[in-house]
């Protein structure tokens, strides 16, 4: 269970990260 809770969390901000990138450029 915490192995996949780390997952997603790491998954989680990962996406985070693109998205607040490509929200970067755009702006």
């Amino acid at each position: 269970a915490n192995v996949m809770m780390f997952l997603a969390s790491d998954y989680s901000s990962y996406m985070t990260g693109e998205i607040v990138s490509v929200s970067s450029q755009r702006a």
